[in-house]
């Protein structure tokens, strides 16, 4: 097996490549040189800055595996690695804590005007009055998304002596409870928060989820923080909630359209940025050495694990299995997953049992394939984590649900149902 990585990792996750597989690391690799030579790799991995698009892929006669070191897969075409069969694998849950922890790093930033404070000083200017800042403490947060880096960041503010109120209409009353936040619509945490945190993924359903209307219902002097991923607040509307005093303050990791990351020097211009109460970093939730080091290890280890055929873990697409049950199942698929996908659009109350019912000739198949793909319709516009066909009972079970199948042979008028 032979393997090429592209972009940084770990020493130990290359060990690892290496321990198992024939590793190639080229770090510095041109885009041409990297179509010329593709053809003779079984998997590449990546982090964001390499773009395997259709043209890479296509090239890549070889390929069986693409690992993203990192959770995003935005520079991944996804869809044309389907249609080869290469498998897409990522780390979702590498980061969880160092995305948590920059948050409220951001967070305390824009409460106390640290960073306004210290370009201060470095200008010579040290009048402390005019940093005068708020404490967390005895505050109201409001957490927009109660998945995993969401919960965490719940529980790590919960001891700052804040009320902890949230808003996630897809997760069980019991995950509030464990993190003792209190429930609440989206309206009532507008309206109460002293500061907004988000912890999202960017869907059809999140894209400028907090626009000109959900600014007029917020709190005057409301600090808001965005580490999540950029879209989902309109940015216009948020740039003029600042000039118009009803934000005091916001903390952003990621904008809409970011900046180039890897060149010393670019022009980029976004009025956000010109604001003197808004603080960006520029996407650095991944970037500690603890989480680089999990990545590191854990893509390597998925990468080898999917090329040694194993079909589990962080495969965000559809896995690349060549049977004559397979074909016979794929249109039970594609219905399974819209219609699955369809529920949240006429109900937005939590699920505590998912029942798949199989009736005549396919009852007699395998069917766990199809209970795989309902799921994942289910679960991917509600949960910031990437759901696959792989890890969709895992989230299933996380959001306290439960999964049942059903099968009965007998059936009326149709060979199946």
């Amino acid at each position: 097996m032979r393997i090429i990585v592209t972009e940084k990792i770990s020493e130990n996750g290359i060990e690892y490549l290496k321990k198992h597989a024939d590793a190639d690391v080229k770090t510095n690799i041109s885009r041409d040189e990297l179509l010329e030579i593709i053809k003779d790799y079984d998997a590449i991995i990546v982090r964001s800055a390499t773009k395997v698009d259709r043209e890479l892929i296509e090239k890549g006669e070889r390929l069986k595996v693409i690992g993203r070191a990192g959770n995003g897969v935005d520079n991944i075409d996804v869809s044309s690695a389907t249609e080869k069969g290469i498998l897409v694998v990522n780390t979702p849950a590498g980061n969880t804590v160092a995305a948590a922890e920059l948050t409220i790093g951001l967070m305390l930033a824009i409460a106390r005007n640290i960073p306004q404070a210290y370009h201060a000083g470095l200008n010579g200017d040290f009048r402390r009055d005019k940093f005068k800042g708020v404490e967390l403490n005895g505050k109201t947060v409001g957490v927009i998304g109660l998945g995993r880096i969401g919960s965490l960041v719940a529980s790590r503010l919960a001891a700052f002596n804040m009320r902890v109120i949230a808003y996630d209409p897809y997760m069980p009353d019991e995950r509030f409870e464990k993190y003792g936040v209190e429930k609440v619509t989206l309206d009532e945490l507008l309206q109460q928060s002293d500061f907004i945190t988000i912890h999202l993924p960017k869907t059809e359903e999140t894209k400028k989820m907090l626009s000109e209307k959900e600014f007029k219902k917020m709190k005057k002097g409301v600090r808001i923080v965005n580490a999540a991923r950029g879209g989902i607040i309109d940015e216009k509307a948020l740039y003029n909630a600042i000039k118009e005093g009803i934000v005091a303050a916001a903390g952003l990791d990621v904008l809409e359209v970011e900046p180039k990351y890897n060149v010393e020097r670019q022009d980029f211009n976004n009025p956000l940025l010109e604001l003197p109460n808004v603080v960006f970093t520029p996407h650095l939730g991944a970037s500690t050495y603890e989480a680089q080091e999990n990545i590191g290890i854990s893509i390597a280890q998925e990468v080898i694990s999917a090329l040694n055929g194993n079909l589990y873990g962080n495969i965000v697409n559809l896995p690349g299995v060549k049977s004559d049950e397979f074909s016979q199942l794929k249109p039970y698929m594609k219905l399974a997953e819209a219609m699955g996908a369809f529920y949240y659009q006429i109900n937005d109350t939590p699920v505590r049992l998912v029942e798949v019912i199989y009736r005549g000739e396919i009852s007699k198949t395998n069917t766990d394939i199809v209970t795989l793909y309902a799921l994942k319709g289910f679960l991917k516009p509600v949960l910031e984590e990437d759901v696959s066909v792989v890890n969709a009972r895992l989230r299933a079970k996380e959001m306290g649900i439960e999964v049942v199948e059903g099968k009965i042979e007998e059936i009326n008028h149709y060979s199946s149902l």
